[in-house]
């Protein structure tokens, strides 16, 4: 996370500490710098996890990227990553094994491959709508969508035809890897009164593989706001919510979330503040078939002991985003209200092979 200079996080992260553990700024900034000092998290990191909340004695069980990066390269070996990590080939892979994913319109070819007179002939007359994404980008960066408007497409503060959008996702190609070109999809009726209506609200859900058996680890739901087009949390300042999900019955826990852009001042919402609808005691639908699908798809992967799946449920059913086998988790120790490591460090070392 960037900021101009380190009083500026320092200065947000005492205010913020001051405020969600009630406590004086003194106390707040001794807070702040005894995370920093003894366990090097970080200002943000001390927002994100509302570490002035919670037994100093705790603090040593959060967990960042980093570290369980070195752990998940151990897990998943490198040779067989690529399966997850290309957007394209994962695709080939859900169709080939039957798993419920998004359509892609420029079919099983990046767009550069693919000529502009079969993109358009790949559309259907009846879309409207695309989400268009980088096929090796991560976090939604680059993704934008394309709206049909009286029979013109309005993307990126243009408007043209089918062709021009083939034009210009072939023009801004940040990589040799392209665009995949999808539809625009809502969720499901129940989750969109939660979240913004016609958004995407995906799960991510942290799966382990063992021989033929898969267990569900940790899962939350990340829920999008108003206004914005991918439901990433990048640590609250997106203004998207997560909530921890029971893993057994698709009950949601209140949620979590910032309305501060500029800082992550994390809060709990057990109603969503858009809509003024319940969060927390909602049973997600179709959760059943979500677990199947996601036990389908880790048993599809081999050599993969571990991986993040993102997934969507829509009006049709449960659907296959992306899989990851390098997954963040601040997120997830946001909604879970504590720190993992310990947990999934234990979970993980078990599935390393010796």
């Amino acid at each position: 996370m960037d900021y101009p200079n380190k009083v500026y996080a320092y200065w947000y992260a005492v205010n913020t500490a001051a405020a969600q553990a009630k406590i004086s700024k003194l106390r707040a900034l001794l807070s702040v710098i005894n995370a920093k000092l003894r366990y090097n998290i970080g200002p943000a990191f001390h927002s994100v996890f509302e570490l002035s909340t919670v037994s100093t004695e705790t603090w040593p069980n959060y967990l960042v990227d980093i570290p369980l990066r070195t752990v998940l390269c151990d897990v998943n070996p490198k040779e067989y990553r690529k399966i997850i990590g290309d957007k394209l080939i994962f695709w080939r892979h859900c169709q080939k094994n039957q798993l419920a994913t998004i359509k892609i319109f420029n079919r099983n070819e990046e767009l550069a491959e693919l000529s502009e007179a079969d993109f358009i002939a790949a559309v259907p007359e009846s879309c409207d709508a695309f989400f268009i994404k980088l096929a090796a980008g991560s976090g939604g960066e680059g993704a934008f969508t394309a709206s049909k408007i009286d029979g013109l497409w309005h993307f990126q503060s243009k408007t043209g035809s089918l062709a021009d959008l083939y034009q210009y996702c072939s023009a801004n190609r940040e990589n040799k890897y392209g665009w995949l070109i999808q539809p625009k999809l809502s969720s499901h009726p129940l989750i969109s009164t939660i979240s913004a209506p016609g958004g995407l609200s995906t799960m991510r859900i942290l799966s382990h593989r063992r021989g033929n058996s898969v267990e569900m680890a940790f899962g939350v739901i990340k829920l999008v706001r108003a206004g914005n087009i991918i439901d990433n949390f990048k640590q609250g300042r997106a203004g998207n919510m997560v909530a921890a999900i029971d893993l057994e019955t698709g009950m949601l826990k209140a949620a979590k979330g910032s309305l501060n852009k500029l800082w992550p001042a994390i809060t709990s919402f057990s109603h969503c503040p858009y809509t003024g609808n319940p969060i927390e005691g909602i049973t997600l639908p179709y959760w059943k078939e979500t677990r199947e699908l996601i036990t389908r798809a880790h048993l599809s992967v081999e050599n993969l002991p571990s991986v993040g799946w993102d997934m969507a449920i829509t009006e049709d059913g449960p659907i296959i985003v992306e899989g990851n086998t390098n997954y963040g988790v601040d997120l997830i120790q946001v909604a879970y209200g504590r720190g993992l490591k310990p947990e999934l460090f234990s979970q993980l070392n078990s599935l390393i092979k010796i």
